[in-house]
C-alpha cells in the first residue's frame, strides 16, 4: 500500500504542474488582452490557449533535463563503491565476446603459454627471500621478479596528493602498468602499421579490478595508473580507469560476464581492457596472517600462500575478431557453497562439479561436442580446494567420459600463490592461449575462495546454426 502511494506521488505532482502551467498562462493572456483591449479570434485562442502552454511545458522539461544531466551519477563511480553485480544467466545464454589479445605479469611468467607450461610441470611456490615470520621462520610465497617498489614513480600523483602506500600496492600498480604498456604497444604498432593514426579509432575502454581491501585508497590508486597511461600517449588512448573493487576470483569473473552481456546488448566496435592486479607481498600482511594461523606451513596444509600478478584482457563484440582467429569466453555460471570447503564433512557438497555440468551442458560453440583440451584452474596448493577439485573432475569423467580430459588440470595457484582476480584474469589468459594452440574448447574453474565458486567455456565462435539450436532449446 505505502509503496502504491509512493509511486502515485510523482504521478499527482507532473498533473498539479501541467494544471497550474495552463492556468498561469491563461492568465497572462487574459490579463495583456484586457490591458490592450484586444478581442481575441480562434486561432488566438488555439495558439495562446493550448500551443503556448504546450511548448512552454516541453522547454522546461527539456531544460531540466539539461541542468541534472551533469549530476548524474557516473556508472564508472558507482562501479568505484560496489562489487559487480551478478547478472541473470537465464537470459542471452549462448552469448560471447571475443578474446583479442591478453597481458599477464606473474611470477610463473609474463607470457600466457609460459605460466600454463610452468603450471604443468607442476612448479611450486617456494620461501620468499625477505619476508619472514615473527619467530624468524620463512614464509612461501611468490614474487614478479622483474619489478622492484624503489622504481614506483610518485610523480605521477596529483599535485599535493602524498601517496602513503603499502609495499604490496605499490608492487600491484607497478605489475599492472607493466602489462598495460606490453598491451597497448602490441595494438599501437597494429594500428600504426594498418595506417589507422587518423581514421579517429575510439580509445579502449579500461576497466580496472582492485582488491576489494583497498576501496578506500581505490580511486587514487586508479588516478596513478590513469597518469601512467596518460604519459606514454599510447594511440589508441585509454579513457579514465573505471574502478571496481572485487573481493575474489568469482567476482573477477561476474565483472567479464556483466560485460559480455553489456556488449552483446549494445554492439559497437569499442574495445574493452579487463585489469586486474594484486598483491599479498607485504611485512603487514604477512604479520597479519601469521598472526591468525592462516600461512601455509607443514601444520597448516590449508594455509596461504601470498602472491601477486596482474592481467589485462582485450575484448570485444565477437564482430570485431575479424583479423585473426580469436578465441571467445562465453557465459560464467557462479554459485557458493553451502559451507566452507575446508570444514569437516565440507567435501560432500557437490557444487563445483554441478556449475561444470552446467557449464559445459549448454550448447553454444561449434566445437561443443568436441572433447575438452584441457582445464585451467586458479586452484593453489591447499589440500582441501585441490580434493574439492579433483573430486568434481572425476564425477565429470566418469557422467561423460567422450568430454571430459583425460589429464591432469594445470592449477595455476601451485606457482603463483594467491592473487584472486588477477589470478582468475590469467587463468582466462591462459585458456585462450590453449584453445588456439589445441584448437579445442577449454574450460576455467575458480574455486581459490573457500565459498564462491565459478566455471566459464573458452572455444570457438558460436555459428548461426549453433545459436538457432539454442534458441530452440
Amino acid at each position: 500500500m505505502v509503496g502504491e502511494q509512493r509511486k502515485a506521488l510523482p504521478i499527482a505532482r507532473i498533473a498539479v504542474g501541467i494544471v497550474s502551467t495552463f492556468g498561469l498562462v491563461w492568465l497572462v493572456v487574459a490579463a495583456y488582452w484586457r490591458a490592450t483591449f484586444h478581442v481575441p479570434t480562434g486561432t488566438d485562442l488555439v495558439v495562446y490557449g493550448i500551443v503556448l502552454p504546450v511548448a512552454f511545458i516541453a522547454v522546461t522539461a527539456w531544460l531540466r533535463d539539461r541542468i541534472r544531466a551533469p549530476h548524474r551519477p557516473d556508472s564508472a563511480a558507482a562501479a568505484s563503491t560496489a562489487p559487480p553485480q551478478l547478472p541473470n544467466r537465464d537470459m542471452h545464454p549462448d552469448s560471447s565476446i571475443a578474446l583479442l589479445d591478453s597481458s599477464v605479469r606473474l611470477p610463473a611468467g609474463d607470457d600466457a603459454d609460459m605460466v600454463l607450461d610452468t603450471a604443468l610441470d607442476g612448479t611450486t611456490a617456494g620461501l620468499h627471500t625477505g619476508l619472514k615470520r615473527a619467530d624468524g621462520s620463512g614464509v612461501f610465497a611468490s614474487a614478479v621478479t622483474s619489478i622492484s617498489v624503489q622504481s614506483f614513480d610518485d610523480g605521477l600523483l596529483p599535485p599535493g596528493v602524498t601517496a602513503d602506500w603499502s609495499d604490496e600496492q605499490r608492487r600491484a600498480l607497478l605489475l599492472a602498468a607493466d602489462a598495460m604498456d606490453d598491451l597497448l604497444q602490441r595494438h599501437a604498432a597494429a594500428a600504426l602499421s594498418d595506417d589507422t593514426r587518423e581514421c579517429g579509432i575510439p580509445a579502449f575502454r579500461l576497466h580496472l579490478l582492485l582488491p576489494a581491501r583497498w576501496q578506500a585508497i581505490a580511486p587514487q590508486l586508479g588516478a596513478w595508473l590513469d597518469a601512467h597511461v596518460a604519459r606514454n600517449r599510447w594511440r589508441p588512448g585509454v579513457e579514465a580507469a573505471r574502478v571496481v573493487p572485487v573481493a575474489n576470483a568469482v567476482q573477477a569473473l561476474s565483472l567479464v560476464d556483466a560485460l559480455n552481456l553489456d556488449i552483446n546488448r549494445h554492439p559497437s566496435t569499442l574495445r574493452h581492457i579487463v585489469l586486474a592486479c594484486e598483491s599479498l607481498l607485504d611485512h603487514g600482511t604477512v604479520r597479519m596472517l601469521d598472526s591468525t594461523d592462516r600461512l601455509y606451513g607443514r601444520n597448516h596444509l590449508d594455509g596461504c600462500i601470498p602472491g601477486e600478478g596482474a592481467c589485462a584482457l582485450l575484448l570485444a563484440h565477437p564482430t570485431e575478431a575479424y583479423a585473426q582467429p580469436a578465441p571467445h569466453l562465453f557465459r560464467v555460471s557462479v554459485a557458493d557453497r553451502n559451507a566452507p570447503v575446508d570444514l569437516p564433512d565440507a567435501q560432500q557438497d557437490d557444487m563445483l562439479h554441478r556449475l561444470i555440468e552446467q557449464t559445459v551442458g549448454r550448447p553454444r560453440a561449434s566445437d561443443q561436442e568436441a572433447k575438452f583440451g584441457q582445464i585451467v584452474s586458479d586452484t593453489d596448493q591447499r589440500s582441501s580446494w585441490r580434493t574439492e577439485l579433483i573430486g568434481a573432475l572425476e564425477k565429470w569423467r566418469a557422467a561423460t567420459p567422450a568430454a571430459a580430459p583425460d589429464a591432469a588440470p594445470p592449477m595455476l595457484g601451485l606457482a603463483n600463490g594467491e592473487s584472486r582476480g588477477a589470478l582468475a584474469l590469467g587463468a582466462i589468459a591462459v585458456a585462450g592461449a590453449r584453445h588456439l594452440r589445441e584448437h579445442q574448447p577449454v574450460l576455467v574453474i575458480s574455486n581459490s575462495d573457500s565459498i564462491a565458486r565459478g566455471a566459464m567455456l573458452v572455444g570457438s565462435a558460436p555459428t548461426n546454426e549453433d545459436r538457432n539450436n539454442t534458441a530452440r532449446i
